[in-house]
């Protein structure tokens, strides 16, 4: 099972979203778009993580597990406690100390 932070989860869904109306739209079948404007949206912020995490399972069929607490490695995407990091104060990579090596 894979873990990633909330943040990465709702990114994965709305990228997959935004890839299903383009497609569909080269197509001319603008039913998904219809499907949300008639019934709306929720919004993934909106969702629990459990529910995010269902949702995930439902349209890419893996599981995932969001962390709640503690960090995630910018390379191998395992979650760790602070001092199992190495943290890169210049941009967003951050590593697991394994990684880090």
């Amino acid at each position: 099972m894979k873990q990633v932070t909330r943040e990465q989860a709702e990114d994965l869904m709305i990228d997959n979203d935004c890839n299903t109306v383009e497609s569909m739209a080269r197509e001319g079948d603008l039913s998904y778009l219809s499907d949300i404007f008639y019934g709306g949206f929720k919004g993934y912020s909106d969702y629990t993580n459990a529910e995010l995490e269902a949702e995930h399972l439902e349209v890419f069929e893996t599981e995932i597990s969001i962390i709640t607490d503690g960090y995630m490695c910018s390379n191998c995407g395992g979650g760790f406690n602070k001092d199992e990091m190495v943290f890169d104060e210049n941009n967003d990579n951050d590593f697991c100390k394994d990684c880090a090596e």
